[in-house]
């Protein structure tokens, strides 16, 4: 990805010794509609706070790494009255601060000068997508930017024009998504920078995020009906989740509801809707988007985070959240929920699946991961279901995920020929054609 440019970004080289990268940040005195203004610091992933380090060398024997960040901010609490600086330099683990990674894709169209806004970045004029604009500027109205932190961005922060810098940057990404405070998943499309004046998508997914967050997997199980409640048990939380569902129209938690032969509201009678099947619905929208389809997504959703969170219209949630609900709705709840279900929708159930899957296996910490025939099929199966990419920019996207005896077979250079990366890839790897 590349931005087309009026004034050339001053990018200084990287110093791999500190293990530098470049982040951005937003003006602090930045309209919240107003011209995007940033600017680019040279950061190094080894600069931890003190009292950070300290956490984590008691935490990391039960903590995973992915949820580190998680723990370490959990420890506080803040009200809306808490001041953005006292809130930044509480939370933040570097001692210049931290940071948040963004995973987008990009408009593929070939847009005219016209269509490419302008930002500045350290003062210069630089023109970028017109997707690239709108989701800097849905991050500056983040939680995590008000507070202060800073944002890395492929697009900005790493210097397009240099070969040797994007090719070193291939094996950087598991690295650098793994490290950040949060991700932010962006999967809005052009088309959805002309929707106004509609509601917006997602209102039962924000739902399942709100119990989720305030009562648990076992209130979030019990409403999408997977769980029987025990009703009584606690009767305060039995008033308060009743509340907060009193006006949604369908069926919740274990209500049951059979269609009658003389019910006149149900003719088809096929019995009233549970609001797993409004679930279920939304989760199809949202996996309509051609972000899940992107090939570089599957390294940077498996390493990212526990506190990243997901964008989709306006609506914003965890991605552990949309993880638990895809595993409720379409592997443990009913059935007939599953025809619902396109089948051009399973890649992407796949690839939230893998999530869990590459944190199970202990490939999110410091251990490599595994090179067995089952984990190579699963990465086989979410590359060949990917956008359609050259066979390199696959080996590429997928180096991070796989053990770096394979990595240091496979020379990453973009000004070489495909054919030779595939030659070593295969070398590597002889048993990826027969997964």
């Amino acid at each position: 990805m590349s931005t087309i440019s009026t004034n050339k970004i001053q990018h200084r080289p990287l110093d791999p010794s500190k293990h530098e990268i470049r982040v951005l940040s937003f003006e602090n005195d930045t309209a919240a509609h107003g011209q995007l203004r940033l600017h680019l610091h040279h950061v190094s992933l080894d600069d931890w706070k003190p009292e950070y380090l300290s956490f984590r060398e008691r935490n990391a024997p039960s903590t995973p790494v992915f949820g580190l960040s998680e723990a370490w901010s959990g420890r506080f609490e803040f009200t809306f009255r808490t001041p953005n600086t006292e809130v930044h330099d509480t939370i933040t683990r570097f001692t210049w601060g931290d940071y948040i990674c963004l995973s987008w894709k990009d408009w593929d169209g070939n847009g005219t000068e016209e269509q490419h806004p302008t930002i500045f970045v350290d003062g210069a004029a630089v023109r970028v997508s017109k997707m690239l604009a709108a989701a800097l500027r849905d991050l500056r109205k983040s939680y995590e930017c008000k507070v202060g932190l800073r944002v890395w961005v492929d697009t900005l922060c790493v210097d397009q024009e240099d070969v040797g810098e994007r090719n070193a940057h291939v094996l950087r990404v598991r690295e650098i998504f793994g490290t950040a405070f949060s991700v932010t998943v962006w999967t809005k499309e052009e088309s959805d920078l002309w929707v106004t004046g509609l509601s917006e998508p997602g209102e039962m997914l924000l739902l399942c995020e709100i119990m989720m967050r305030m009562y648990g997997m076992r209130v979030l199980e019990e409403l999408l009906g997977v769980r029987e409640r025990d009703w009584g048990a606690n009767e305060t939380e039995d008033g308060e989740v009743m509340a907060m569902v009193q006006d949604v129209e369908v069926l919740v938690f274990d209500q049951v509801y059979w269609a009658g032969e003389s019910d006149e509201e149900d003719e088809l009678g096929v019995g009233k809707l549970h609001l797993r099947n409004l679930v279920a619905a939304e989760l199809t929208g949202l996996f309509q988007k051609g972000y899940w389809s992107r090939l570089w997504a599957i390294q940077e959703l498996a390493v990212s985070p526990t506190m990243s969170m997901v964008q989709w219209g306006e609506m914003i949630l965890h991605l552990s959240t949309l993880q638990a609900v895809c595993e409720l709705i379409f592997t443990r709840s009913h059935p007939q929920l599953l025809s619902v279900v396109l089948l051009w929708v399973q890649p992407k159930l796949d690839l939230i699946a893998f999530i869990s899957t590459w944190r199970a296996l202990g490939a999110a910490s410091e251990t490599e991961p595994p090179l067995s025939d089952e984990y190579l099929g699963m990465l086989k199966h979410l590359a060949e279901t990917s956008t359609p990419s050259p066979a390199r920019d696959k080996i590429y996207a997928l180096l991070g995920l796989l053990p770096s005896s394979v990595s240091a077979a496979v020379t990453i250079d973009y000004a070489r020929e495909a054919s030779e990366a595939v030659g070593e890839f295969a070398s590597a790897v002889p048993r990826w054609d027969q997964v």
